[in-house]
């Protein structure tokens, strides 16, 4: 009988898919514009979901700026975020959070959230 250490192969399973979607009010003053694209698209590369950002009739990738920016969304725009991925529920929260604190515009705005009620 061979005496060498036996490997034991931890199977793993793969990390389960998710749909999440969010509708979101813009509330800063001049809705959606390069600086909170900037703030999004950098915050969300953390994640491997699929986001994708719609307002009205057109959809971008929430992870590129120029297509954040070609949605036009403007103050009181809603806007439509629906994420796909094993990470989807965590990346909607996060957006949650960018539009509640005015994408850190603001940082009264983002210590409000926190508040407790």
């Amino acid at each position: 009988m061979d005496s060498s250490i036996l490997r034991v192969q931890k199977k793993t399973s793969p990390p389960v898919a998710q749909t999440c979607r969010t509708r979101l009010i813009v509330s800063n003053a001049i809705g959606l514009h390069a600086r909170s694209a900037s703030v999004i698209v950098k915050t969300l590369q953390k994640y491997d979901s699929v986001i994708v950002m719609t307002y009205g009739d057109k959809s971008a990738n929430a992870k590129s700026i120029m297509g954040i920016l070609a949605l036009c969304a403007g103050k009181g725009a809603e806007v439509e975020i629906t994420a796909d991925g094993h990470d989807a529920g965590e990346a909607v929260r996060t957006i949650e959070y960018l539009f509640a604190c005015s994408f850190h515009e603001n940082e009264s705005e983002a210590e409000k959230f926190f508040r407790e009620p």
